[in-house]
């Protein structure tokens, strides 16, 4: 866009590894000590009163960008890019580095990893300030937009799952085929709306072949002869084997 500039990262940050910790320095009180990718503990020290912008450096999340908490005792699992913050917004940084290809930065297959000398050089898109600020306002709003539709789908889930659970146990449930026959006419008429998944499907294969070795899934016929008969053919049948 007119007024943008590209520049790499290094241009803008002085880009440092955080500080060595070992697990067992770890303390159940304290500050919060982030790791690769989160907060791992607490720590009697930290070395950042603010936030800091940084990316995950060592292991599976190398290249993954994240925010630290205030007063943070940041490992040497992140790289830390350092800004004084007057005239960047750090959460606009935040974004434009989500969307980065990692393939760009981050070395190894085995044991990844992101260094300075490749995250230095990386080019990044650069608006003015303003610009960057009202950025980081829309796609704030537009993420707690996806955020709610995101409980809302899962909320939706949790409660077609029950329903699929309840009419699946009512078919399991029915006394004999005929109960059966009525129970799954009720269902298929909203097959369409309740089995949409795989795992639903799937269910739904289970419970009719539940209902098949239970005796269920169609009507018995006075004319057959007992299983009990049968029983003994078959083992007559085998002791002639």
């Amino acid at each position: 866009p007119k007024g943008w500039v590209k520049v790499p990262l290094g241009a803008l940050f002085k880009i440092v590894y955080g500080k060595g910790l070992v697990a067992s320095q770890l303390m159940n009180n304290g500050y919060d000590v982030f790791g690769a990718n989160g907060i791992i503990g607490k720590y009697k020290s930290y070395h950042y009163s603010n936030r800091q912008l940084l990316v995950s450096c060592r292991g599976a999340y190398s290249g993954t960008p994240n925010l630290s908490p205030k007063l943070c005792f940041i490992t040497n699992n992140s790289l830390i890019l350092e800004n004084k913050w007057t005239n960047l917004n750090i959460r606009y940084f935040y974004y434009a580095l989500s969307v980065v290809d990692k393939k760009k930065i981050v070395t190894g297959t085995a044991q990844p990893q992101v260094t300075t000398k490749k995250l230095e050089p990386l080019l990044i898109s650069l608006p003015p300030l303003n610009e960057q600020n009202r950025i980081v306002d829309r796609v704030d709003s537009l993420m707690n937009l996806c955020d709610k539709l995101e409980k809302n789908h899962i909320r939706k889930k949790d409660i077609n799952d029950q329903l699929i659970k309840s009419l699946l146990q009512t078919l399991t449930n029915s006394k004999n085929s005929k109960e059966f026959e009525n129970n799954w006419g009720d269902i298929s008429k909203y097959f369409n709306t309740l089995f949409t998944t795989e795992d639903s499907i799937e269910e739904l294969k289970k419970t009719i072949l539940q209902v098949a070795i239970m005796g269920k899934l169609i009507p018995q016929d006075s004319n057959d002869k007992s299983s009990s008969e049968l029983l003994i053919k078959i083992q007559k049948e085998k002791n002639k084997m």
